[in-house]
């Protein structure tokens, strides 16, 4: 097992370490603690299903560390661009996926991003690549923040984590541009439709 403090360093080798051996991490995100892999390995993402006791046709949303990254997974409007770049709270993005991306991570052609602003995931999924990121915590469980909880949880069944100690506990909003209008899926006590419309350039 290894567990290392979440700066940019441990980042790149716990990801490094656990990607050679197809195992996820478990990692602090801009929300709450996540577990996920690298979006092209396939062995270490269905181990997260597995690990989870996650239903099949409940994808992973995914983290991207630029606007390019996000345009090689989706096809964003201009609007959900402009959202991703402008807004500082967390906000995950419901897109048309590529044909191309992997059916762990969508769900009838669609499937959910988020452009982290917090560092150091931000600066490392910039240099790294796109990365899955669910809740860490077993399907139907109530999710508990903190590293020591991490560990008890998933000693067993995960062998690489990063910590940090000022993890939010709340999980971002969820928003559809798969409509014609965008469309709250999960609110968010920092974001409103008025907030969303205003940062996509909508009014």
């Amino acid at each position: 097992m290894l567990i290392m403090k979440a700066e940019i360093s441990a980042f790149r080798k716990i990801f490094s370490e656990a990607g050679s051996k197809n195992e996820p991490v478990i990692f602090p995100t801009d929300t709450i603690y996540g577990i996920g892999a690298s979006i092209s390995d396939a062995a270490a993402n269905e181990k997260i299903y597995e690990i989870k006791s996650r239903e099949l046709n409940k994808p992973f949303p995914v983290l991207a560390g630029c606007v390019e990254q996000v345009m090689e997974i989706a096809e964003p409007s201009q609007a959900a661009l402009n959202l991703m770049r402008n807004c500082p709270f967390p906000c995950t993005v419901i897109l048309k996926a590529k044909k191309h991306i992997n059916p762990l991570m969508t769900l009838n052609g669609n499937v959910a991003i988020r452009l982290p602003k917090t560092e150091p995931l931000a600066g490392f999924l910039k240099e790294y690549g796109a990365v899955t990121a669910t809740s860490a915590n077993l399907s139907g469980m109530p999710y508990e923040s903190g590293i020591e909880n991490m560990v008890k949880t998933f000693c067993t069944k995960v062998n690489f984590y990063l910590y940090q100690n000022n993890t939010n506990i709340a999980p971002s909003a969820i928003v559809d541009f798969t409509f014609t209008l965008p469309q709250i899926i999960r609110k968010s006590d920092l974001i409103s439709l008025d907030i969303i419309m205003s940062y996509a350039n909508l009014c």
